[in-house]
């Protein structure tokens, strides 16, 4: 016996919501949600039947909806009130309930099964997009959270002032990976961060949102004569401006909070950079994220990232599970540059069961995965591999032959000249 629908729907939570929400960014960019395709003769008075093939982000949709408890067990092809609002142009979807959200969702997925091409159609006339809007504005409407409920705030005012501050400096992504910003933000200048007792430290994020990064209790104060000579590596990263009133803050990491750190995102709201905490400006809470999460999965072709975000997402492949699924089946033609000779590697997934495999030899073991090149620079730089970048330079078909693939990786080898003066 099927459970009632409220019961069902009981089980989706916001971080089920937000997993469909999304998708939104993607859909919007998408021009193409499916290609005719099939046809080919086989074989005397045989061909293969013309399908539908879906683009990534509408299989991604499914797999998201199955996965987040979107896609309910109940009589949806008797749904009667479910096939107006479908077929009716002038449905206005933007009030929609969650059950209603929930079984049509049901409803078109399990009907692509049925007539091909059904789900595509739907993405293409924008009724995806409208469903999933309504669904951001349920996702809004859930009791809000705010950072004093989880980071006892309030309490911890009691030693003393507590400064929130949101680092976005134009290297924030190197200060970060070098271990700098702890040190960055001993280095300060004004009144508030020498009056403040506890500082709670955020990396700014789109959107004007900040995600946290650690808390800190202030033990020490350094100025004039006993002011700290700035590192090399700092100067080089952050190229701070020695001034008169510069003073230096011994902070001490409070380990109590460390399980948040790059796991609570909130919207800083403010334009200032700092701020002083008190009840009445604290911080609403948009997002938890995954242990060691990195970033959501975009577009396929506009992928970069560091040796460092990519090894965080391989070693943490169930907070990455889009990145997992996608790149464990993409047979593509990629790029490792590298940022400080500025030498590039063309390299293709030929073999190696999608370039998440691929991948992963460059962040496990010497780092080098395999590549003569490669180790030649790790002879004479232990730490060469962190300066890489990696990108997608052409996706290829999974039924591409031995011969395209690498056709396909010598050509970019030839565009980009990276066997005359590269890493090849």
């Amino acid at each position: 016996m099927e459970n009632p629908i409220e019961i069902q729907i009981s089980n989706i939570t916001l971080s089920n919501c937000e997993a469909l929400t999304n998708l939104i960014p993607a859909i919007e960019e998408s021009k193409k949600f499916g290609t005719l395709a099939g046809g080919q003769k086989i074989a005397e008075n045989f061909s293969v039947m013309h399908y539908i093939e879906k683009t990534q982000i509408v299989e991604e949709f499914i797999a998201v909806s199955y996965a987040n408890n979107f896609i309910l067990k109940f009589d949806w092809m008797k749904w009667k009130v479910g096939e107006q609002l479908l077929e009716d142009t002038n449905t206005n979807y933007s009030n929609l309930d969650l059950a209603t959200i929930c079984k049509l969702i049901t409803a078109l997925v399990r009907n692509d099964r049925f007539c091909e091409g059904y789900l595509v159609s739907c993405f293409e006339k924008g009724i995806i997009l409208k469903i999933l809007y309504s669904l951001r504005k349920h996702e809004m409407a859930v009791n809000k959270i705010y950072l004093k409920e989880i980071l006892p705030l309030d309490k911890l005012s009691n030693e003393g002032k507590i400064l929130l501050i949101r680092h976005q400096h134009n290297n924030l992504k190197d200060l970060v990976e070098l271990d700098l910003i702890e040190e960055f933000q001993s280095f300060q200048d004004k009144k508030a961060f020498k009056e403040c007792k506890i500082l709670v430290a955020f990396l700014a994020e789109p959107n004007n949102q900040a995600k946290f990064f650690g808390l800190y209790r202030k033990t020490d104060l350094k100025e004039k004569e006993e002011l700290p000579m700035y590192s090399n590596q700092l100067v080089k990263y952050a190229k701070p401006l020695n001034k008169d009133a510069d003073f230096y803050l011994n902070l001490a990491k409070d380990s109590e909070f460390e399980k948040y750190k790059n796991r609570i995102v909130i919207d800083w709201k403010v334009r200032l950079w700092y701020n002083i905490y008190d009840t009445n400006n604290n911080k609403e809470v948009v997002k938890v994220l995954p242990k060691n999460f990195v970033m959501e999965l975009p577009d396929l072709m506009k992928i970069v990232l560091t040796h460092f975000e990519l090894k965080s997402i391989i070693d943490n492949p169930d907070s990455h599970s889009k990145w997992h699924e996608s790149l464990s089946h993409l047979q593509a033609v990629y790029l490792i540059f590298d940022k400080l000779t500025r030498k590039q590697y063309v390299g293709n997934t030929l073999g190696q069961e999608g370039l998440w495999n691929r991948w992963r030899n460059y962040v496990t073991g010497d780092y080098t995965g395999g590549n003569v090149k490669l180790l030649e620079l790790k002879s004479y730089n232990p730490d060469f591999y962190r300066t890489f970048q990696f990108t997608i330079l052409e996706i290829l078909s999974k039924t591409a032959t031995k011969e395209e693939c690498y056709e396909a990786e010598s050509s970019w080898m030839t565009k980009l000249g990276t066997k005359a003066d590269g890493l090849n």
